[in-house]
């Protein structure tokens, strides 16, 4: 049986409320699935779960029939919990009328969220992970060999870090800047972004990861050899 309701005025304004009703027979239940609303549910123990069982039971005993989206609420030691219909077989209403009804009890929806959450947070991680692996690989790759360090058109580059730490590579006049941001990143473990920098001379003259894979070491005003950059991150 289900029922509907429609509210309509009348000529005074006054309100009527017109009930209508209708019968549909329904199957027998054979199998629902309910959800906890709460997650304390999920902490019943072992030992106190036959009582909570027997209460849902006794709970279930008081429907006729169940529908998708009903909620039973059963209490035990001094605990309310709401259980959510989610399921239902055969039909999404059904009968539970002197039926043996197969109960299968799923995640909580707050722990279901928590854990996917939890399975969001450690996707990302994953990639995250792989990302910069894949970044420290290419950085290697792109690193050239060091040229002997009595080449003529070579230069010898020493980076301080923010942390004190030392990165010194041998490069090419022709070579691109982006070598020493690779040799940064494969020395130091420091994965620059674009905007990180070397800075170097008096005036500080700065030049941006994103800068330096298109300018060459030739382009920089270098007055010996030997050079002294600061690195610096921009988070």
């Amino acid at each position: 049986m289900s029922l509907g309701a429609v509210t309509e005025a009348d000529e005074v304004n006054s309100f009527l409320t017109r009930v209508t009703v209708r019968y549909v027979r329904l199957k027998d239940g054979n199998f629902v699935q309910l959800q906890p609303r709460g997650s304390d549910f999920s902490r019943v123990t072992d030992s106190a779960w036959g009582g909570v069982k027997s209460l849902l039971e006794t709970s279930l005993k008081g429907h006729t029939t169940l529908t998708v989206g009903d909620v039973l609420s059963i209490e035990y030691a001094d605990k309310a919990y709401d259980l959510e219909v989610m399921k239902l077989k055969p039909d999404n209403a059904v009968s539970i009328l002197n039926t043996d009804i197969e109960v299968d009890i799923t995640t909580s929806r707050i722990a279901e969220e928590k854990h996917e959450a939890e399975r969001l947070l450690k996707s990302q991680q994953e990639k995250a992970a792989a990302d910069a692996s894949r970044r420290l690989q290419d950085a290697e790759q792109n690193l050239p060999d060091e040229p002997p360090e009595d080449t003529s058109s070579s230069i010898s580059c020493l980076v301080r870090m923010p942390d004190g730490r030392r990165c010194e590579r041998r490069v090419m006049q022709t070579d691109l800047v982006s070598i020493l941001f690779d040799a940064i990143h494969v020395q130091m473990g420091v994965d620059s972004k674009g905007d990180d920098t070397i800075s170097y001379g008096y005036p500080r003259k700065s030049i941006s990861r994103t800068q330096a894979s298109t300018m060459k070491f030739e382009e920089i005003d270098l007055r010996d050899r030997q050079i002294a950059f600061f690195f610096t991150e921009h988070n």
